[in-house]
């Protein structure tokens, strides 16, 4: 809300400078903290889009150093409460018609990729190296299957449960190394 104040301050100082500026700019929010995804349906109506960071959000809600050699192993984006969080902000962006967008490492794997598609995710942003892997991982399986598997890894207790599961029924179609 101040960051919108401070726009609207600007194209006023812009308008009265006669300046030629855009008057409206489409203003969103990164989801990097478990607070933010809570607390999404009380600043949804502020922003015109959502980006899920995955990298952060996994860290924070897991509270796990993710560079640290002893402790990285916990800190996996296949948590279900990362899941659930992720849910969270897709379907308060969805009621709102807000884009959700999502980067991270979790973009570019290919199994977390089709659960998020399964999620109702849909854009990405990855290192470009994953595109290819994960756009043919995504072309491999339907909406309906990816969907399916979304809602069985939201039941599971732990993030080996996902990720087992996950294997399960896409890995013999996918081309993981």
């Amino acid at each position: 809300r101040q960051t919108r104040g401070l726009l609207e301050q600007a194209a006023a100082d812009l308008r009265a400078r006669g300046v030629e500026h855009q008057s409206s700019l489409p203003l969103g929010v990164m989801i990097e903290t478990p607070a933010a995804a809570v607390a999404v349906d009380t600043f949804v109506n502020d922003v015109s889009f959502f980006s899920i960071g995955t990298n952060d959000l996994v860290q924070y809600a897991l509270a796990v150093d993710r560079s640290s050699p002893e402790l990285a192993y916990l800190a996996s984006f296949y948590d279900p409460a990362i899941l659930r969080l992720i849910t969270t902000v897709v379907r308060a962006g969805t009621e709102r018609n807000r884009p959700v967008a999502l980067c991270g490492a979790m973009a570019g794997d290919q199994l977390a990729s089709l659960l998020l598609v399964g999620l109702g995710l849909r854009e990405f942003s990855m290192e470009p190296a994953a595109i290819p892997a994960v756009r043919e991982a995504i072309g491999r399986v339907s909406l309906v299957e990816a969907v399916e598997a979304a809602t069985e890894a939201l039941e599971a207790m732990m993030a080996a449960d996902v990720e087992r599961q996950l294997l399960g029924r896409f890995g013999d179609r996918l081309d993981l190394e």
